[in-house]
């Protein structure tokens, strides 16, 4: 324990003052998985998300209905670990485990498509809402569900006679609205052709007008019948020509205030359609199942910070509005910001702060991690200028980890890895544990030059049944950065090697 101790003493080399954030933790990086980390931060960061999973009648924890796993309860655990882990880095790896009860076409450490995870993932919410209602309630309840209530609306189709002005409707549900965004200069722009009227012109096919009883032609028209409180735009930066995907890379501005009004079918209250934007998940590459994903998040006004896996960083609303953006959130004007929940954890955490000494014997481990950068990598911008801070970061004291070019000590933490974790063993009496260690930790270095992130999962797989998932998140979100280290400095030393 002496690391943990160092750390808390204000007279200790080691010792560094994590900087509460108004944002939530970082999320490492295991393999391919920016585009879930991108996503589960926009739906940590939506505070009526937040609110709705907190206060559902359901068990937490539950026993699951698929295998143990609940989307549910896994969601909401994540959420309430992100908050009271703000200026650290965590991992969402039971979301990753389940991606297959998400959707079969989803694969873990396999680079996806974020407004796929996205889709899935509501879907999977809603549905497991749905099937908990009681089957005595009537069928609109039983299909309502707290999704529907935040990103649910509704969309009008309506076909006019051209002859007798004879309006025909349609409606259909939303959980958000794809946009074309070729030849489109901004959002705006995008919103204005998609509710457009559009003449139907399509000679192999007679419309009879059910009014007039005359053959004639038609106008179509789309537009929103029904504003949800959480606005998902995504903008359709890929497309297809029969062959291969081409990314549509042109820049579509967007408003920080959007005004949905004039979109809008009924005459609604006029505040009732007016939104903030809160969040920008951006895609960097060609192709949507490669490149890289990460996200921007507004906790306040004028608030911003870029979250790139682990790394956290405060950037001027300038930046933000510069980006590739992929999905944009909105938020109902008026509605909370998320840093009302963030002052509300940090009366929590000063209240009931979590014990960094569990009784299985892995109190060691948590010491170890101790040793690295245990917080997320964050980099604090003047509120006034944007510019960097000229202070110098209270936490760099505590960096043991050498820089990513060093060749010095690279394999020092997995030694310690090794030892550490088999002390912690002995202490609990687990010998099976040791030779798991043992074999996982010698496997790991083997396969690590090929395998992103297998010391990160032989680890995860000895800590999984001998505590609760929310402590194997925290004491893996605390080793991130010592075991990304461990894979990256192996698989220099394989490509140098070869």
């Amino acid at each position: 324990m002496v690391f943990i101790e160092a750390l808390d003493n204000p007279s200790s080399p080691f010792f560094t003052e994590i900087k509460p954030f108004l944002v939530a933790a970082g999320l490492a990086n295991i393999g391919n998985t920016c585009f879930l980390n991108a996503v589960l931060q926009c739906f940590t960061h939506t505070v009526q998300l937040v609110q709705s999973l907190r206060s559902f009648d359901h068990e937490f924890p539950c026993q699951g209905n698929d295998g143990g796993f609940c989307v549910l309860c896994a969601l909401r655990e994540h959420i309430d670990l992100s908050l009271a882990s703000s200026g650290q880095t965590i991992i969402p790896w039971k979301l990753v485990e389940n991606l297959n009860y998400l959707s079969s076409s989803l694969q873990r450490y396999r680079q996806e498509d974020a407004h796929e995870f996205f889709q899935c993932m509501l879907d999977r919410l809603h549905s497991c809402c749905v099937d908990l209602k009681p089957q005595d309630e009537s069928s609109s309840l039983q299909d309502d569900s707290f999704i529907n209530q935040i990103f649910g609306g509704r969309l009008r189709s309506q076909l006019r006679c051209c002859n007798c002005g004879h309006c025909s409707d349609n409606f259909e549900p939303l959980i958000d609205l794809s946009l074309e965004i070729e030849d489109t200069d901004s959002v705006l722009t995008a919103l204005e052709s998609f509710t457009q009227v559009e003449k139907i012109e399509d000679t192999e096919t007679i419309f009879t007008c059910e009014s007039c009883r005359e053959e004639v032609s038609l106008e179509k028209q789309l537009k929103l019948d029904k504003v949800p409180e959480v606005v998902t735009l995504h903008l359709k930066r890929f497309k297809s020509n029969g062959y291969y995907i081409q990314k549509i890379w042109e820049f579509v501005g967007y408003p920080l205030e959007l005004d949905l009004q004039p979109f809008v079918s009924s005459s609604n209250d006029d505040d009732n359609s007016k939104y903030e934007l809160y969040a920008v998940l951006v895609h960097s590459g060609i192709s949507s199942y490669s490149g890289h994903y990460f996200c921007f998040i507004c906790s306040s006004p004028h608030s911003w910070y870029q979250l790139d896996d682990s790394e956290v960083t405060r950037v001027s609303e300038e930046d933000v509005l510069h980006q590739e953006a992929y999905i944009l959130f909105y938020k109902r004007q008026g509605s909370p910001w998320f840093s009302s929940l963030m002052e509300a954890q940090q009366m929590l955490n000063d209240s009931d702060s979590l014990s960094t000494s569990p009784d299985s014997g892995i109190g060691d481990l948590v010491a170890l991690a101790g040793m690295v950068d245990c917080s997320a990598s964050h980099r604090e911008f003047d509120e006034v200028t944007d510019a960097p801070s000229t202070q110098p970061s209270s936490s760099s004291s505590a960096r043991i980890l050498p820089e990513e070019n060093s060749d010095v000590n690279d394999q020092i933490p997995c030694d310690q890895l090794r030892s550490v974790g088999k002390e912690s063993l002995k202490k609990s009496s687990d010998e099976d544990g040791i030779d798991q260690l043992e074999m996982a930790g010698e496997e790991g270095l083997k396969k690590s030059s090929h395998d992103n992130g297998m010391v990160s999962k032989a680890v995860l797989r000895l800590l999984r049944g001998s505590m609760p998932d929310s402590r194997i998140s925290q004491i893996m979100g605390c080793m991130a950065p010592s075991l990304e280290c461990i894979d990256g400095s192996l698989k220099r030393q394989k490509m140098s090697d070869a």
